[in-house]
C-alpha cells in the first residue's frame, strides 16, 4: 500500500503507517464497525505504535501521531480493492466486488452507506459474510484516484420477462454495475451469445427438439451409456449447455430473435458437431429402423436405460429364428411381440427360446380368438405374413 503513494506529505504518510499497522492485527472489539473509530483506540496501544513506527522508518518519515481521516477512506480501498461494496437493497446488507455478499450491523450507521470498504470480515458457514469494520467511501474520490480499478463492458444477455435480449454498456467495479447506458447496435457476435444465454436460462429443452433430432441425440446417449466404440462428445443436458457456442453457435451466427432459432432443425446441427464418419457409423450401429422377416421396417424405441424395443405383429417374425441384435452384435433387440389387433402377447429378448417354449401358451389362446390368422407349430421355420390365413395361403 505505501508503495502505491506518491509524493506524499508525512501526514499522508503516516496514516498509511497507522492503517498497515492495524491491517496486521485488527482491532475489531468495540461498539463501532467504524475503522476511524477502531484505529483510534489502536493508536493508543503501544504494539500498534511499534508497528506504525517501524514501517514509518521503512519509508525514511516521522510517524506523526494522529491521521489524516479524509484520505483513510482511499488508502484502504487501495488495501482492499475486492472489498469495496455497495448497498443492496435491504439496511445492512452489501456486495463486495469480489461478488460477495456481506452483512453489516443494521444499527450502525454506516449500514446507511451508499459505499463503503469493508476493512474486517468473516465468511459465514451459509450465505453472506459479516463485517466488523467498515468506512463510508466516495466512488468519485476512488476514480479520480484508482481509474484502473474501473471498467466498461458490453453485456448482452437474454430478458425472459420482456422476451428479447438486453443489452447494454455498463461501467463496472470488479463484479459491482455502478451505471449502464442501453446499447442501441449489437453485433451478430453479440446477438448469438444473446440468444445462448437464452437457452442457458430456459434449459436445453427448450429448444426445438424435432423427432429425428431427439432420435440422433437419444441414439447417441445410447451408444455411450451401452459402451459402443463410438467417439462421441459428453452428452447429457449440462454438457449440452456447457458446450453451446462450439455445437450451436455456428448455426444461429445471423439469428437476433428466439423465434428465429425455435425453428432451427438440430439434426444437422447434432450431425455436423458429431462429424460425418461418426454419424455414419452411429447411424448403422443403431439405426432409426429395422427390417422384419416380412420385409416391412419399423421403427425402433430407444431409452439409454434399457434395450431398444421393436413392436411388431407376430406374424411378421415368423421366421425368425434368433432375437435380432444391433452393433454387430453387441445390442440385442427387446422384441414386442403383438397380437393382429395390435396389443403386446409378449416381450422378449430370446426369441428363440419364446418359440421352443411359452408360444405353445399363446398359440393355443390365440387360436380361438384369431382363428383367421396363422398360429404355425414351428413359428421360427414359417413364412412370415402381414395377411390373413386365407389370403397367406392365396398367395
Amino acid at each position: 500500500m505505501l508503495a502505491r503513494v506518491e509524493k506524499a506529505d508525512t501526514l499522508t504518510l503516516s496514516t498509511a503507517c497507522w492503517l498497515a499497522a492495524w491491517a496486521e492485527k485488527p482491532m475489531t472489539s468495540g461498539a463501532s464497525l467504524a475503522l476511524i473509530d477502531q484505529l483510534r483506540v489502536a493508536m493508543s496501544y503501544k504494539d500498534y505504535q511499534h508497528r506504525a513506527q517501524s514501517l514509518a522508518r521503512s519509508v525514511g518519515i516521522a510517524l506523526q501521531p494522529q491521521f489524516d481521516d479524509t484520505l483513510l477512506p482511499l488508502l484502504a480501498a487501495n488495501i482492499w480493492p475486492d472489498r469495496v461494496a455497495l448497498a443492496r437493497g435491504k439496511s445492512g446488507r452489501f456486495m463486495m466486488a469480489n461478488g460477495h455478499g456481506v452483512i453489516l450491523d443494521s444499527q450502525d450507521p454506516l449500514s446507511r452507506a451508499d459505499a463503503i470498504v469493508i476493512c474486517d470480515v468473516m465468511a459465514g458457514d451459509q450465505g453472506d459474510s459479516r463485517a466488523y469494520s467498515a468506512i463510508a467511501l466516495s466512488l468519485t474520490a476512488l476514480q479520480d484516484t484508482r481509474p484502473d480499478l474501473f471498467s466498461h463492458r458490453d453485456v448482452v444477455a437474454w430478458d425472459d420477462k420482456r422476451g428479447t435480449l438486453k443489452a447494454e454498456k455498463q461501467q463496472c467495479l470488479g463484479e459491482l454495475v455502478l451505471a449502464c447506458e442501453p446499447l442501441d447496435t449489437l453485433s451478430a457476435e453479440q446477438q448469438t451469445q444473446g440468444l445462448l444465454d437464452a437457452v442457458r436460462q430456459k434449459g436445453i429443452d427448450a429448444l426445438n427438439w424435432q423427432s429425428a433430432s431427439q432420435s440422433l441425440l437419444t441414439r447417441a446417449r445410447c451408444a455411450q451409456a451401452w459402451g459402443l466404440d463410438i467417439a462421441l462428445p459428453s452428452l447429457s443436458d449440462a454438457d449440452l449447455l456447457a458446450s453451446l457456442d462450439t455445437w450451436l453457435a455456428p448455426f444461429i451466427h445471423d439469428m437476433s430473435r428466439w423465434q428465429a432459432l425455435q425453428q432451427l432443425d438440430l439434426k444437422p446441427v447434432l450431425e455436423a458437431w458429431f462429424g460425418f464418419a461418426v454419424t455414419k457409423q452411429l447411424n448403422a450401429a443403431l439405426p432409426t429402423h429395422i427390417t422384419v422377416p416380412t420385409g416391412s421396417r419399423y421403427p425402433l424405441r430407444y431409452t439409454p436405460d434399457s434395450a431398444p424395443v421393436l413392436a411388431v405383429k407376430m406374424q411378421e417374425m415368423y421366421g425368425q429364428a434368433q432375437t435380432p441384435m444391433l452393433a454387430n452384435g453387441h445390442v440385442a433387440v427387446q422384441v414386442e411381440l403383438l397380437s393382429p389387433a395390435g396389443r403386446p402377447l409378449q416381450i422378449t429378448q430370446d426369441l428363440a427360446g419364446f418359440w421352443q417354449g411359452s408360444y405353445k401358451e399363446v398359440q393355443k389362446e390365440m387360436k380361438g380368438r384369431y382363428p383367421k390368422h396363422l398360429w404355425p407349430d414351428d413359428p421360427a421355420n414359417h413364412a412370415p405374413t402381414r395377411q390373413t390365413k386365407r389370403r397367406f395361403n392365396q398367395s
